[in-house]
């Protein structure tokens, strides 16, 4: 009588997580299309993490199949730079689509870096404050929709020719834009569309050819390093620490409205990058602060 008031128990509890469950429906919230499967195979393994405004849960689908998890607000722990929210383990299936089910207006950052991501489909997700894609394989990105972006990591990405990545605007509380290491570049961009920014980081971004921070006086770091930028006026950013022209085609520039900067590179030494451009004069006298130059090989 026991072994069966045991099985019974068994059955009763298989029966209600049965009940509890139920397949996806709708539109996902996110669709990413992935490379890991054809560039890895199989065993290809990745993580995941997604910030909510409030709890809420959310079903993933993958090579694992589905679960569901449970989605809380994300936060950025400085001591390990990282974000402590939910994290999940990813799978690519061969399809090379891995897609979340839940409220999309509820996710506010997505953190998917080195899961081969090549285009990912969240039309939905309208309150995302934070995007970090480092380190995939986008072939097209326009984050034209989403205005109420905070920070934007988008290094090490290819894009394309024909689909190059568009930050767009407004973005009006946008303070962190990262598009480094990026082949394919929308020609639309304006850094002063994004008055609020602090930091913007277009390192070897080689379609960067356009720069204008006279818009942003909050910032504090730019780097336009190993771009084709020719000309950068920062004039109206009083508050810029760190600025590093190094390697690119700018030959002269004006750092006298700059007084808290401290940090200022700008070397010639690559030999393979912007040959032939060299800074011909700068005048240091207006920054009292510097404590770090490079301009060797001008």
């Amino acid at each position: 009588m026991r072994m069966v008031k045991k099985y019974l128990t068994a059955a009763a509890v298989c029966l209600t997580a049965l009940a509890s469950w139920a397949a996806p429906t709708g539109e996902p919230a996110i669709t990413f299309q992935s490379s890991a499967y054809t560039e890895i195979g199989p065993s290809n393994l990745s993580s995941l993490l997604l910030g909510s405004i409030k709890e809420g849960e959310y079903t993933v689908v993958d090579a694992f199949g589905e679960r569901t998890i449970s989605v809380v607000p994300a936060t950025f722990n400085a001591a390990s730079a990282d974000f402590d929210g939910t994290w999940t383990k990813i799978k690519v299936p061969e399809s090379g689509v891995v897609k979340v089910y839940g409220d999309p207006a509820n996710i506010d950052v997505i953190v998917a870096e080195g899961l081969y991501v090549t285009s990912v489909d969240m039309p939905a997700v309208t309150n995302l404050d934070i995007l970090q894609l480092q380190h995939n394989a986008l072939q097209q990105l326009d984050l034209t929709p989403y205005t109420k972006l905070r920070a934007i990591y988008l290094s090490d990405n290819p894009f394309t020719a024909e689909t190059p990545l568009k930050i767009g605007a407004p973005k009006p509380d946008l303070q962190i834009l990262e598009i480094d290491i990026v082949d394919h570049l929308d020609q639309s961009f304006n850094l002063s569309d994004y008055p609020s920014l602090v930091v913007f980081d277009g390192y070897h971004n080689t379609d960067l050819r356009n720069v204008d921070p006279t818009g942003c006086p909050l910032l504090q770091s730019l780097s336009v390093e190993l771009t084709p930028c020719a000309s950068l006026d920062v004039s109206k950013n009083p508050l810029l620490q760190t600025l590093n022209i190094s390697e690119s085609r700018i030959t002269s520039i004006d750092i006298s409205g700059n007084p808290k900067l401290t940090s200022f590179y700008a070397s010639h030494e690559s030999g393979f990058v912007n040959t032939g451009y060299r800074l011909k004069s700068v005048d240091l006298s207006k920054n009292p602060e510097l404590t770090r130059l490079n301009v060797s090989g001008n």
